[in-house]
């Protein structure tokens, strides 16, 4: 993770991986095994109820799904957007 200051440690509702994240990037373990399975530059990281996950960058959102680390979904904003809030409807 780069010099960056680490941000927030979060597990995923399933409880079989976690994100640790930075300012700036993340990276996605596997539990048991301390595995990386996913990382990537982000300044917020959530995860949703099923697994699936979101990255904000200034202007863009990205959601992946969970069980294959892919991007499904990438949103683009004129303006900067504030924050991400994780749940059901991600």
């Amino acid at each position: 993770m780069g010099s960056s200051s680490l941000k927030a440690i979060k597990h995923a509702p399933n409880g079989h991986t976690f994100v640790i994240s930075s300012d700036d990037e993340y990276s996605i373990f596997r539990s048991q095994t301390f595995k990386n399975v996913a990382f990537g530059t982000g300044s917020d990281f959530v995860w949703s109820s099923t697994g699936d996950y979101a990255v904000r960058e200034q202007f863009t959102v990205k959601i992946f799904k969970g069980a294959t680390n892919s991007q499904h979904i990438s949103l683009k904003t004129d303006f900067p957007i504030e924050g991400l809030f994780g749940g059901p409807v991600l």
